[in-house]
């Protein structure tokens, strides 16, 4: 999207991402290219973490932001969301989150935070805007 790479991988477990970064030519020279956002697979959880999907990025970690969208978390399941999407290791994090108390640094966005809009207007970075109203995130495009 406007020069910009998103991976959206969708409910891959890690397995299945060894397997199609390993029989895909094409994917693997795209991860190679880069990341600049990453919706994290299966919805961010420990389960599904994939060193090897990193591995195979070019610098070995996402651009600009990973994206979780992580489910409501019931305490009788063992569904916890993996922090290594918030770390410096897998993220440059240099994207900047606009949110209601200034501009804050992150590596990882939940979207238990809201609705997330990502500008790719903007040339050579996206602006990334979270909204708790999702009429005012479909508002942004009318």
């Amino acid at each position: 999207m406007n020069n910009y790479r998103i991976f959206f991988p969708g409910d891959i477990q890690k397995e299945g991402m060894k397997r199609i970064i390993d029989n895909n030519l094409y994917l693997r020279n795209k991860l190679k290219e880069g990341v600049d956002v990453l919706i994290a697979p299966h919805h961010g959880l420990k389960s599904s973490f994939s060193t090897y999907l990193f591995d195979n990025m070019k610098n070995k970690k996402t651009h600009s932001i990973n994206i979780v969208s992580e489910k409501i978390n019931n305490p009788d399941e063992a569904r916890d969301v993996d922090t290594r999407y918030s770390n410096a290791d897998y993220c440059m994090g240099n994207n900047n989150l606009r949110g209601g108390n200034g501009i804050e640094k992150c590596y990882q966005l939940k979207t238990s935070r809201g609705h997330i809009l990502i500008d790719y207007n903007q040339k050579n970075h996206p602006i990334f805007d979270i909204y708790s109203d999702i009429n005012v995130a479909i508002n942004r495009f009318i």
